[in-house]
Formats: structure tokens, C-alpha cells, sequence
């Protein structure tokens, strides 16, 4: 997977953004849940998601203290780019460490009104 992938600067943040409306399946590829959760952990990923609000994808956010915009069978094409848009600003203003809790606040209420 992903983070098993060489060329990763010395010092640099790694994000990773999964995009999907599918639940996962598990184990894929002889990989768990688990042991991606634990990998993410460990390479200190900060982990984004547009996916339904469902295991192990709101696992691997929490742990990473990064965020899920969620994916709703009713997200329409307008509603899925405010939602990328949301999650380019909310990217680079963590990576840069400059994101406050009332940041994401304000984003997630954002999204909610963007779903039906």
C-alpha cells in the first residue's frame, strides 16, 4: 500500500486523502483495517476522507486527527466539489499547523448543509 512507497521527503508531512463511497472491505488484499490504522499511526499519516461515516474510515481519521467529509447516497456533483474545496483549505491549513478546533467546526457545519 501507499505507505510502503519510497521517495517520501526527509521531514515531510504525509496526507493521505481516500475517496470513496464504498464501505471497506476487510481484509483486502491480505491487508486489515487494523494493520493500516496501526501503519498510519506509526508513519504519523494525517489521514482525510470523503467517505460514508462508518468504520474503519472514522477509525483512521480520529487517530490521525485528521477529518472525514462524509459521503451520502443523495451527494450531488455541486455538494461533492464544496466538499473538495473544503477539504483543500482544511489540508493546508493542518499540514501548516495553523488549523483551530473552530476551523473544523465551522467546516463540518458547512458540509452538513451542503448534504440533503
Amino acid at each position: 500500500h501507499a505507505l510502503a512507497l519510497s521517495g517520501y521527503r526527509e521531514g515531510a508531512k504525509k496526507v493521505m486523502l481516500l475517496i470513496t463511497d464504498a464501505p471497506p472491505h476487510d481484509p483486502e488484499a491480505g491487508v486489515t483495517s487494523k494493520q493500516i490504522l496501526d501503519d498510519l499511526k506509526r508513519e504519523d499519516v494525517l489521514f482525510f476522507a470523503c467517505t460514508p461515516n462508518i468504520p474503519p474510515y472514522r477509525q483512521f481519521v480520529d487517530s490521525t486527527k485528521g477529518m472525514l467529509f462524509e459521503i451520502g447516497d443523495d451527494l450531488d456533483a455541486k455538494a461533492f466539489s464544496t466538499m473538495l474545496a473544503a477539504f483543500g483549505h482544511a489540508t493546508v491549513r493542518t499540514v501548516r499547523g495553523q488549523a483551530g478546533s473552530d476551523m473544523f467546526e465551522a467546516l463540518e457545519n458547512a458540509m452538513r448543509l451542503t448534504r440533503r
